[in-house]
C-alpha cells in the first residue's frame, strides 16, 4: 500500500519534484508551495523507513535508501533516469543478495549490503576508468 502511495505521489507531483528537490527557492518563486513538498517528502521518507525497518531491519533500510540512489547518480544525469536506474539497481541488489544468501546459507540482509557496495564499487571504477581514457 506504502509503494502504491509513494509510486502515486511521485506521478501526480513529478515536475513539481523536480523543481523542488533541485532549487527550492526557485520553485517558491515560481509559486511552488516549498514547506508542502518538504513535508510531504519527510513524511514519506519517515513512513518508508518505519515500515522497512520492522521487515528488514535498520542496517538494510540504509543500504537500500543510500546505494541504490548513489549507484544510479554514477550512470545518469537526468533526474527521471535516475529514479528508473535506482528502482531497477534496488531490485538486482535485492534479487542477487537473496539468490546468494540462499545457495550460500548465509545472513540476507548482509548478503544484500555487500552486493549493494560490491555493485556501486564496481560502477564507480567503470566510472573513473572511462574519464581517465577520455584525458
Amino acid at each position: 500500500i506504502l509503494t502504491a502511495i509513494v509510486l502515486i505521489t511521485i506521478i501526480v507531483f513529478f515536475q513539481d519534484w523536480k523543481s523542488f528537490l533541485f532549487d527550492p527557492e526557485f520553485a517558491w518563486i515560481n509559486g511552488l508551495n516549498s514547506i508542502f513538498f518538504q513535508y510531504l517528502l519527510l513524511v514519506l521518507v519517515a513512513l518508508t523507513v518505519v515500515i522497512m525497518i520492522h521487515v528488514t531491519g535498520i542496517m538494510l533500510v540504509i543500504a537500500l535508501l543510500t546505494a541504490p540512489a548513489a549507484s544510479a547518480c554514477l550512470i545518469s544525469k537526468r533526474f527521471s533516469h535516475r529514479m528508473i536506474f535506482a528502482t531497477i539497481i534496488s531490485f538486482f541488489n535485492c534479487f542477487t543478495g537473496l539468490t546468494l544468501s540462499y545457495y550460500l546459507n548465509i545472513s540476507s540482509n548482509a548478503t544484500i549490503i555487500i552486493v549493494s557496495i560490491f555493485l556501486y564499487i564496481i560502477l564507480f571504477a567503470f566510472k573513473t576508468m572511462f574519464k581517465l581514457r577520455q584525458a
